[in-house]
């Protein structure tokens, strides 16, 4: 319930923020729903639309029908959006978009961290591969899946989360390692990256104490396990 009214408040703000570029209400303002499907379909139009449009119109059986009749497909795509994604983010979308001139994409992650030590950090990549689909997505995080894998897979200080498991400061608090998960958005067509890591041992003195290990042939675990 509070993460619920965390990110509902976090986004009023950002829409307060962006309703000072908005046109004052008046009779001849249109509704922020209205001009999100316009800057939709002008961006079809003019073959500039978001990575975001193209993601969702995909998924939705819109592609080829955006490129013959766009006003129609952006009608039947905003139908289908309020019907089954978040409301609160569509019309947040809204305003955003209506205040921006073009349509804008969200990507927002709450953090609530109590501690005292440690660093939790969240990335945000855009694939050079895009995906628009549920089966490209999966295949796509079997591919990233299999490079972190050969990359670290070996690394004793590296330890990769599979399944639902996410990276938490408790879990390293005090020690060497940093924990790594990623997530693809369907929805924005990103890789997130999440990690976490003890800054006082990993972030610093058990770094020193690991490239030390290396440098004079050491077991490279010495005095870290």
């Amino acid at each position: 319930m509070k993460a619920s009214w965390f990110v509902t408040l976090a986004l009023a703000a950002i829409v307060a923020v962006f309703s000072g570029c908005q046109a004052p209400i008046g009779a001849d303002r249109v509704s922020p729903r209205a001009a999100y499907k316009q800057v939709t379909i002008n961006a079809l139009r003019t073959g500039k639309p978001s990575s975001d449009t193209l993601s969702v119109l995909h998924r939705y059986g819109l592609s080829e029908l955006a490129k013959e009749r766009p006003d129609e497909a952006v009608v039947r795509l905003h139908e289908k959006v309020v019907a089954m994604q978040d409301r609160t983010l569509f019309f947040a979308l809204a305003e955003l978009s209506y205040a921006a001139g073009q349509p804008v994409v969200i990507q927002f992650t709450p953090h609530l961290i109590p501690v005292n030590r440690g660093i939790l950090s969240t990335i945000y990549l855009a694939p050079h591969k895009h995906f628009g689909s549920a089966l490209e997505m999966n295949t796509l995080a079997d591919q990233i899946g299999a490079c972190y894998a050969a990359a670290y897979g070996r690394e004793p200080f590296v330890r990769l989360l599979e399944g639902k498991a996410l990276p938490d400061t408790k879990n390293v608090n005090g020690t060497n390692v940093i924990e790594i998960a990623w997530r693809l958005d369907l929805r924005t067509g990103r890789l997130i990256v999440m990690s976490a890591e003890d800054n006082l041992v990993k972030g610093a003195s058990g770094q020193a104490v690991q490239c030390l290990n290396i440098l004079c042939a050491f077991d490279e675990t010495t005095g870290l396990i």
